[in-house]
């Protein structure tokens, strides 16, 4: 498929205060879900980090967690079809809406030719807007409209599409197969995508089903694994929390930059299913992640301790049972437990059919004078996400 990604001009038609880029190559290898080598990749990308300033918004909206899950509740309790797509290339389909510049590929360089981009290449600051962009308004030539509690997912007379990036997620009851083959073909025929199937993996995370109980299970079994490995966290020792009763407190020395790097790669591992498909360790997470500046040899510690935990408890999902009709929110709060600056620890959970759909745990903005008044701020967060549960599900 020739997208035309680029005109190559002489440098004599080069404005000259126009700046080229920079090209380079980057190097992947894509697993599948065992963990095998499925192929290799290469992909030109541009010198992002060079762009001059621009007044021209980057701000690209991604599909937040708390939306993935409240789809996968509504999957099981309708007990709908799902089909996954996955765009080849997805950001060279958008047009770029501004002049750039970039120097010849390295391994294809001509003396005094530069690339001007018609399209969004990887690395350009701008690129994840102008896809979202794109794929929205094709997603609207064809009938959907964009939910405005989140714009990643769109519907169409009952049909739901959501995305992230250039994963693409169908859901369509038994009933709407005919209207969803049109959009499956419109989809084929307007861009490049590799069909899926049903939905198995999305994000890493497994999405696993039972069709005749109209259950569904999230689990991120694979990835727990993966990071346990790395930080050599396999050897349990029947770890049973996440976190120690042991106060964290700030570290009155100064850690290596090599120290924070680790320690800020152990807590940005752990913030992955933390925020995804294990609330029990979101308290944990927000905790530890108070001390990412200067982690004290403790803070390591209790990082390596939270993946452990992890790791054995690795089989533990977000389950989803269609079956259990029931709407549940909760809160609580722990006044003036964090011993720097006194403020209260909050939590609040919403669960939709048997699972929870919205989640958070962490340190309150503000210094409460009493437990009732910790309860009550607790509670006033909970009753805001619950109103935007709401919007989100009439929607």
């Amino acid at each position: 498929m020739d997208l035309n990604v680029a005109k190559v001009i002489n440098g004599r038609i080069k404005p000259p205060e126009k700046r080229p880029l920079d090209l380079k190559w980057v190097y992947a290898y894509k697993f599948d879900s065992g963990g095998y080598l499925e192929k290799s990749k290469a992909r030109i990308c541009v010198r992002g980090d060079q762009q001059p300033e621009s007044l021209l918004s980057t701000a690209a909206i991604t599909l937040a967690s708390k939306t993935f899950r409240l789809m996968m509740a509504l999957m099981a309790y309708f007990n709908l079809e799902s089909m996954q797509y996955d765009f080849v290339n997805a950001f060279l389909n958008a047009e770029i809406d501004e002049e750039v510049y970039t120097k010849m590929p390295p391994g294809f360089v001509k003396e005094d030719c530069y690339w001007r981009l018609n399209k969004a290449l990887y690395g350009l600051r701008r690129s994840p807007l102008l896809w979202h962009r794109e794929l929205s308004e094709f997603l609207q030539s064809i009938g959907f409209q964009a939910v405005p509690e989140d714009p990643c997912v769109m519907t169409n007379n009952g049909i739901i599409i959501f995305f992230y990036v250039d994963d693409l997620v169908g859901l369509y009851h038994p009933s709407k197969k005919e209207e969803y083959r049109a959009i499956h073909q419109s989809i084929q025929g307007q861009y490049n995508v590799k069909v899926l199937g049903d939905l198995h993996w999305f994000l890493g995370i497994e999405v696993l089903r039972n069709r005749e109980r109209r259950k569904v299970w999230l689990s991120q079994r694979s990835y727990i694994q993966k990071i346990a490995h790395k930080f050599n966290c396999i050897d349990v020792n029947n770890v049973t929390t996440p976190l120690s009763t042991e106060p964290l407190v700030t570290f009155d020395g100064t850690a290596s930059e090599a120290e924070i790097k680790r320690y800020q790669a152990i807590i940005g591992s752990i913030n992955y299913p933390a925020v995804i498909t294990r609330p029990d360790v979101a308290l944990a997470a927000s905790k530890l992640a108070q001390f990412l500046t200067n982690p004290s040899p403790q803070h390591m510690a209790a990082g390596l301790n939270c993946i452990r935990y992890l790791y054995q408890f690795k089989d533990l999902c977000v389950v989803f049972d269609g079956s259990i009709e029931v709407l549940e929110m909760m809160s609580d709060a722990a006044f003036g437990d964090n011993l720097d600056d006194r403020k209260s620890t909050q939590g609040y959970a919403l669960k939709l059919f048997g699972g929870v759909v919205f989640y958070r745990s962490g340190k309150q903005n503000t210094v409460t004078t009493s437990s009732t008044e910790a309860e009550l701020l607790a509670l006033s967060q909970a009753a805001k996400e619950l109103m935007a549960f709401k919007r989100l599900r009439s929607d």
